[in-house]
């Protein structure tokens, strides 16, 4: 914005007598813009190799990677190395160094290193816990579009940690985070719509959030959905639905809630024929497949 009204506070004698000059620094401008463009392309094609390695469990090769890139200033390898001397991996773990990678990053306006950062404070990491530092750091982020961010603050405004509690504060937290896809609060807006925590009561709502998060294979909300069934609750009463969503849940690759969909699973067993249940347990494989969209 600044460069464009200088521009325009141009005189139209001077743009003439410039003309040249101004083309030939196009040209240049327009070299230097392909060339930032490639050296966007390269780090980023780097950062890749070194979260493959990452994800493989390869830190060592991974710090190698993002560390040149961190040294020179890019603020997602930045982060990336200060997780790694968090968590202790390919490095001797070193708060001090995590949070001096995390707050350079953030101080560029990094959203993931924002909430890096947010957590050491809010679990008093290699700092005294300090929740208003937290917090702050937090909104920072959260204010970029971090999803994680928005549903730890939601969690703090929930509790009434470091801040006064405010459940009507936290579900617009949540719900931000939900809208993003996070499915730890899809299924935490669930449980508000279903009680009317934070929000008015609202059964049908409630049964979206948790079928959005049942079909990121969230556990506990599948076990959710499978209550809502077996009660009737917004929908019609339908056992073999609910074992559907209990078996699910008791067999989901994620460890949230699987004690409870198992028991619901087994209780709801004794309550059906074995032609039921072989049904049920094809839908669920069926609906699994699918990526839960063929769940009928």
């Amino acid at each position: 914005m600044i460069a464009h009204l200088i521009r325009k506070s141009l005189t139209a004698a001077f743009l003439a007598s410039s003309f040249m000059l101004m083309l030939s620094v196009f040209v240049q401008s327009a070299q230097s813009a392909d060339s930032a463009d490639s050296i966007i392309e390269a780090d980023e094609a780097q950062l890749q190799v070194g979260r493959d390695a990452y994800y493989a469990g390869d830190f060592r090769t991974a710090l190698n990677v993002w560390q040149p890139l961190a040294n020179i200033g890019n603020a997602t390898a930045q982060n990336n190395v200060g997780v790694l001397y968090r968590n202790g991996e390919g490095v001797v773990q070193d708060f001090d160094v995590a949070r001096d990678w995390f707050l350079t990053a953030a101080e560029k306006g990094h959203a993931r290193a924002s909430y890096s950062l947010a957590m050491l404070y809010d679990f008093g990491q290699g700092v005294t816990q300090n929740y208003a530092e937290a917090i702050r750091w937090y909104r920072k982020s959260a204010s970029m579009g971090d999803a994680n961010a928005q549903f730890r603050l939601g969690t703090l405004y929930d509790e009434g940690s470091g801040v006064a509690q405010n459940r009507y504060e936290a579900t617009a937290w949540f719900t931000q985070a939900a809208e993003q896809g996070h499915a730890n609060a899809q299924n935490v807006m669930g449980l508000r719509a279903a009680s009317g925590i934070g929000m008015p009561v609202d059964k049908t709502e409630a049964l979206r959030w948790f079928g959005l998060a049942a079909a990121q294979s969230h556990a506990d909300a599948q076990n959710n959905l499978g209550l809502m069934y077996q009660q009737g609750d917004s929908v019609d009463l339908n056992l073999a639905s609910a074992y559907m969503w209990f078996y699910l849940s008791a067999s989901s690759i994620l460890d949230m809630a699987v004690t409870e969909g198992a028991k619901n699973r087994d209780r709801v067993e004794r309550l059906l024929g074995e032609e039921e249940i072989a049904d049920a347990q094809e839908r669920a494989e069926r609906c699994r497949r699918s990526s839960f969209v063929n769940c009928e």
